[in-house]
């Protein structure tokens, strides 16, 4: 005898036997997550569920993918390494900072002005921070 199997949240997965009760042969072991109610026939995009007492028909929701994300721009990834340089050095413009101020806020300036330069975003010529 042919039972259907189903998940935890009662969708079809699967026909399998009901095996004869081997200490009563009027009987049939049915699995767990099984009923002996055949499903109704479904199209594609669609599943069954059992509710307790009987099947439903349900469509498959479609999900749509992410998009593909985008690779950064080579401006935006030297954008992104000038900020990255101008906030490790932020420090140096603090009032106790042990530095010279002024070749720091030099190097700053520098760095604010890269986007500028010749050669922005594939060949810039970093500055160098003082020392």
């Amino acid at each position: 005898m042919n039972v259907y199997q189903t998940d935890e949240s009662g969708i079809l997965v699967g026909v399998t036997s009901a095996d004869q009760d081997p200490l009563d042969s009027s009987r049939r072991l049915i699995p767990a997550g099984c009923v002996e109610t055949a499903p109704p026939a479904y199209a594609e995009g669609q599943f069954v569920r059992w509710g307790g007492s009987s099947w439903s028909i349900e469509d498959i929701e479609v999900i749509e993918p992410e998009p593909a994300t985008v690779p950064p721009t080579q401006e935006e990834i030297s954008r992104a390494e000038r900020n990255d340089l101008l906030a490790v050095s932020d420090w140096t413009q603090l009032a106790d900072a042990p530095v010279n101020k002024d070749a720091w806020a030099s190097y700053r300036s520098l760095l604010r002005h890269v986007p500028e330069t010749e050669g922005w975003p594939n060949n810039i010529v970093w500055p160098t921070p003082p020392e």
